[in-house]
């Protein structure tokens, strides 16, 4: 239990959440949401994403604590948390390495997903030693968004989503940033995600340049004509 805030003692006996079989679909109107972000803005667009790709509910937070009092809350039935890492008082880490080592199973295998502005691979690793779900970086896409869900609550992921996803990305970071984000896309899919395949053109026939008109030889011009 992390020590950089206390969390409530309960006496109910611990609960496990069903988890749909890898590769089957997941119906996330019945899903909750919990988006753990101090930026109000931010919140409202992730909420508003979120409630875009059909998240049945959302619950935004601005801290880790009050993040810990929703998951503790079994009436709230927290199905995935959106958590940023720098948030005030305890960090957005602090939260996930509380939930990874809660007492009761259904707290610790809650799938959670990074959302931050943070580019650093040593921040992406330190996060992935929590054993999180899913990594994205701000500002978060619909397409990156909903795969990233989908992954972290064990669905299904389209090549087209993962297409989306990627036609995304390169507008957001362009070619070079999008390549050196591929550990991030293997990450949410578990694969480099595919490059969409262009319609097959057909090939262009030049034509022959026409030919040059010549005199022919031993003919002279008459200049006084």
């Amino acid at each position: 239990m992390s020590s950089d805030f206390n969390t409530p003692e309960h006496q109910t006996e611990d609960q496990t959440n069903s988890e749909p079989a890898e590769g089957s679909d997941v119906d996330l109107s019945k899903v909750t949401a919990l988006v753990v972000e101090d930026e109000n803005v931010i919140s409202e667009v992730m909420c508003a994403l979120l409630k875009k790709i059909g998240i049945g509910e959302r619950i935004p937070v601005r801290t880790a604590e009050d993040a810990l009092g929703f998951v503790e809350d079994s009436d709230a039935n927290i199905g995935i948390a959106l958590v940023d890492l720098m948030l005030p008082g305890a960090s957005g880490l602090a939260f996930i390495k509380t939930v990874r080592e809660h007492k009761k199973k259904r707290i610790r295998e809650l799938p959670i997903v990074v959302v931050t502005s943070y580019t650093s691979m040593k921040v992406y690793k330190k996060a992935a030693e929590f054993n999180i779900n899913g990594f994205l970086r701000k500002p978060v896409a619909p397409g990156a968004l909903e795969s990233a869900v989908i992954k972290a609550l064990g669905g299904k992921i389209s090549v087209k989503a993962m297409q989306t996803y990627r036609e995304e990305a390169l507008a957001l970071h362009g070619e070079s940033g999008t390549k050196k984000k591929a550990g991030f896309f293997a990450t949410l899919f578990g694969t480099d995600i595919p490059e969409r395949k262009q319609p097959a053109q057909k090939p262009t026939q030049r034509k022959a340049p026409a030919p040059k008109k010549t005199r022919p030889p031993g003919v002279k011009l008459n200049r006084n004509a």
